[in-house]
């Protein structure tokens, strides 16, 4: 929790892009860490490092997202729009994550996702600004 205040602030102080590539950096290789690990100390660094990273990103996507959206809708439709993706993402999520360990394994599933937000950083490098 006061970590969101942390990166809030730094969101603000910032380029959003930067903050969502620390972000999306730290959470990819925390997954990738963690899946990978064997004792309880690591698994409970890399979850930090994985969560923090979540944690850094959320403000700056938030604000992209009211950013790009205010110009064109009124803020109820804004928010109803994140509202409505956070949520999907909630119901998406642990079923494609519950897939892929049904099929190929806790630990792949941990994988998987980790090397998704590696990739997401590496495609945001070539995003170009406007």
């Amino acid at each position: 929790v006061f970590f969101s205040f942390i990166a809030g602030r730094a969101e603000n102080k910032l380029d959003k892009r930067f903050v969502i590539l620390i972000g999306y950096s730290l959470a990819g290789l925390g997954l990738l860490g963690f899946s990978l690990s064997s004792s309880i100390l690591a698994l409970i660094a890399f979850a930090f490092f994985s969560a923090l990273g979540i944690v850094i990103v959320y403000p700056a996507i938030n604000s992209l997202a009211v950013d790009f959206l205010s110009s064109k809708m009124h803020k109820g439709e804004v928010a109803g729009i994140m509202w409505l993706t956070r949520d999907f993402c909630f119901i998406i999520a642990p079923l494609s994550a519950g897939l892929l360990a049904f099929f190929f394994g806790l630990r792949a599933s941990f994988q998987v996702l980790g090397l998704v937000l590696i990739l997401a950083t590496v495609l945001l490098l070539f995003v170009k600004r406007k």
